[in-house]
């Protein structure tokens, strides 16, 4: 549309502004707007001051829309800094690269050859190639900047610092505590195919979607699948005189990375096939990514077409993923003690290794928190006991330092305040040791759904992936004991002659929780 619309402009005005770019078109549905943002070089300020109304007044006849239409002109002004914060925005869909390439990896000129060179590891590069992410980058520049800027991409230090190979760079101290990662390499890229496009709204939709964690900004057309989390039939109040359908549909569409919230409002030849729409349906979407004018930094999908699909059943992540590291940080697993087993579980350390827990490893965990949502609260406190084969092998402790005051509520709920955290180590060194910790295991919690976002969400940051096994003990007493009053912590260990010293505490509760997890198996393991 673009490359059209500036074709067409600079065709009717014999390319007298060849000089302006068209870089973003933004729709919004619902106003019937339609704005264009173009840029123009900084040395022809003086002429596009001149001639603006004319060139307005020319890209409107050439777009020639029945809907409001505002143009945007701003002038190109390439400068390093400002740069390289947007280049870094960009660089946000490629999060194999975000995690790989620092900042100081990306060299800036902006003198009188501007140019922007981006080194990166091997295999990150050959994904790039793989990928296009050269071209993806040319075009960025291109249609962003009306400076003719050179780009090029490499491989950072392939050969040592003086091109040789008997020469090494040595590691640094530095150097030998960063991270590393481990790339999971999925077909086809950052893009999921499906197979079995059946038409049920528009035309059939063959293109590969994108990742839902992917969708951080607008775009005019957008194409994600997944499996229908929530479908809710809803109505609106009609203008007077408008004799449109008064039905619309909220769906949640969720994909192997998270979920995206959409609008479908259907006409009168498609009401009946949006009836059809149910949890739980395989479908591809495709649509726009607008700007939520209720809620700052928020978007609402609105979708023009949907299929039924197939998802693949063998999906793997393509991203960049923080390996396990070779030794702790900052916490440093004790070993159970035997005799404190024997005195507080049933038979001890002579009892015999239930089936259902032989050859496997739990790593039962509890977190207390600044809040109820990771998205705006921190981690305060997290704990954890490492079952093998049964038995109590290991225990992982560790307050947090939030960075951030514990609410006065907090306090009274947990009794941990200011002075317990400030100094104790942050999120990022402990929850860099509990992923080794819990390396292997599967992951066990009482109402495990909130502490696990909460794990998702800062290890995300990260690049921390705890993709885990999960159980949830509150689940398992639901299904084993299924007349109980209600399945909180407290009301469990009292029917299961489970002792809880400090409720909200995570060291506590975690013993509590592995203790109930433990009776409850072996309750299993002898009805088996």
């Amino acid at each position: 549309m673009a490359k059209d619309l500036i074709a067409k402009f600079n065709e009717q005005t014999g390319g007298e502004f060849g000089y302006i770019k068209l870089t973003e078109v933004e729709v919004a549905l619902r106003e019937k707007t339609v704005t264009l943002n173009l840029i123009y070089p900084e040395s022809k300020t003086a002429e596009v001051l001149k001639h603006r109304e004319r060139i307005v007044g020319g890209l409107k006849r050439t777009l020639a829309l029945n809907a409001a239409v505002e143009v945007k002109l701003t002038v190109s002004h390439f400068d390093a800094d400002f740069f390289r914060s947007r280049l870094m925005r960009f660089l946000e869909k490629y999060p194999s690269v975000t995690a790989t390439v620092p900042p100081q990896s990306i060299v800036v000129n902006d003198g009188e050859n501007k140019s922007v060179a981006i080194s990166m590891p091997p295999h990150i590069y050959d994904y790039c190639l793989q990928n296009k992410f050269a071209d993806e980058l040319k075009s960025f520049v291109s249609l962003n900047y009306c400076d003719d800027i050179a780009v090029s991409i490499s491989v950072e230090n392939p050969d040592g610092p003086d091109g040789g190979e008997d020469d090494p760079s040595p590691l640094s101290d530095a150097d030998a505590d960063k991270p590393r990662f481990v790339f999971d390499d999925g077909d086809g890229g950052r893009f999921i195919s499906v197979k079995d496009v059946d038409a049920l709204i528009g035309a059939p939709i063959y293109e590969k979607a994108i990742y839902i964690e992917d969708a951080k900004s607008p775009r005019e057309r957008m194409v994600v699948c997944g499996k229908l989390d929530r479908v809710t039939e809803l109505t609106r109040k009609l203008k007077d005189g408008e004799k449109k359908i008064d039905k619309y549909y909220k769906l949640t569409i969720e994909d192997f990375t998270g979920s995206i919230e959409c609008l479908y409002f259907p006409n009168k030849y498609t009401v009946e096939k949006a009836a059809l729409l149910k949890q739980g349906k395989e479908v591809i979407v495709r649509g726009a990514l607008e700007p939520d004018s209720r809620r700052r930094d928020s978007f609402v999908y609105f979708l023009r077409d949907i299929s039924y699909c197939t998802l693949p059943s063998d999906f793997k992540l393509n991203r960049m993923r923080r390996a396990v590291e070779d030794k702790y940080r900052v916490v440093e697993p004790q070993k159970y003690k035997v005799t404190a087993q024997a005195s507080l579980f049933d038979g001890g350390a002579s009892a015999a290794p239930l089936k259902q827990l032989a050859d496997k490893s739990f790593c039962v965990f509890d977190i207390e928190t600044t809040g109820l949502k990771p998205e705006d609260s921190e981690i305060i406190e997290i704990a954890a006991v490492k079952i093998t084969d049964g038995k109590f092998d290991e225990t992982f402790h560790s307050l947090v330092d939030p960075g951030v005051p514990v609410p006065e509520r907090i306090t009274e709920l947990t009794g941990i305040c200011d002075r317990d955290v400030i100094g104790k180590p942050k999120i990022d060194d402990v929850l860099t040791d509990f992923y080794k910790f819990s390396d292997g295991c599967t992951l066990v919690a009482q109402h495990i759904q909130f502490d696990y976002s909460f794990l998702a969400l800062k290890g995300k940051a990260l690049n921390i992936y705890f993709d885990n096994e999960k159980m949830d003990t509150e689940y398992l007493a639901r299904k084993y004991y299924p007349n109980w009053r209600n399945y909180k912590l407290d009301t469990i260990c009292e029917k299961l002659g489970v002792e809880l010293k400090r409720h909200h505490r995570a060291f506590d509760d975690a013993f509590a929780t592995a203790e109930i997890f433990l009776k409850i198996m072996r309750n299993v393991d002898d009805n088996a």
